[in-house]
């Protein structure tokens, strides 16, 4: 969804929450992969949250939430 990944793999689980996902990046990014649990998932709230568990760069303890919410 970003020009900077790659591609994305689901490594472990099935895509619920716990589930580990290994995400490659373009070059050019400090890093080449990022290994990322889902933490939340929330259908009806619209809202997810991946926490970064490894990789080779530096965002160790990085939480990402994401929020979608309607144009009007």
């Amino acid at each position: 969804y970003k020009n900077f990944i790659s591609s994305c793999t689901l490594i472990s689980g099935e895509g619920g929450v716990g589930s580990i996902r290994e995400v490659n990046l373009v070059s050019g990014f400090p890093g080449k992969r990022s290994i990322e649990r889902l933490d939340i998932l929330d259908d009806d709230m619209h809202v997810s949250v991946f926490s970064v568990v490894d990789g080779d760069h530096s965002f160790s303890n990085f939480k990402s939430i994401m929020t979608l919410h309607e144009d009007k």
